[in-house]
């Protein structure tokens, strides 16, 4: 299903929730707003970071 439909207590339709509204939604719920979601996102090209010191 790609939307659901919005209806009164008549069952007359008042609107509809996309599918990308529904996920926009629960991405700002779990991790906050944001105007640009790619922000957010961990680069690939990072390197991980170990604690500690690597010199013997």
């Amino acid at each position: 299903m790609k939307y659901v439909p919005v209806v009164d207590q008549d069952n007359k339709l008042k609107g509809i929730v996309t599918r990308a509204a529904l996920v926009d939604m629960v991405y700002d719920t779990i991790w906050g707003e944001s105007a640009d979601h790619s922000e957010q996102a961990p680069k690939a090209d990072a390197e991980p970071q170990v604690g500690g010191d690597q010199n013997g």
